[in-house]
């Protein structure tokens, strides 16, 4: 376990990625990641800016334990999540943990043209 018998805790992320969460929020990330027996090992990289990639997704469990340990890393993270999960009521708090809905029905892809020569 990290720092202090928790499974994670904010000291794991460099201050300038530090969200700007209430200790209880924190601890509810931390509490959700003790019941399911997962911890947080090593540390977020000190850099300026930082993406992560986590793909293929194996359950609908993947997005409940990755929110935990952002709560409990208290991780400034922003995501982007198919719109269909921002339902109406709920939409204030999935920005709040960061998501940013998405739409792929709305991109158009055009077919590269070939020039002859």
């Amino acid at each position: 376990m990290p720092l202090n018998g928790y499974p994670v805790t904010q000291e794991q992320v460099p201050k300038h990625l530090r969200g700007t969460r209430n200790g209880l929020t924190r601890w509810f990330g931390r509490a959700v990641l003790i019941v399911f027996g997962w911890n947080v090992v090593g540390t977020i990289p000190d850099v300026k800016r930082l993406l992560i990639i986590a793909a293929p997704h194996t359950s609908n469990w993947d997005f409940v334990f990755v929110m935990a340990a952002v709560l409990g890393l208290n991780l400034r993270l922003r995501w982007l999540g198919k719109h269909t999960i921002f339902k109406p009521g709920a939409v204030w708090f999935m920005r709040w943990l960061g998501g940013i809905p998405t739409n792929l029905s709305l991109i158009h892809i055009s077919e590269p043209t070939r020039q002859e020569a």
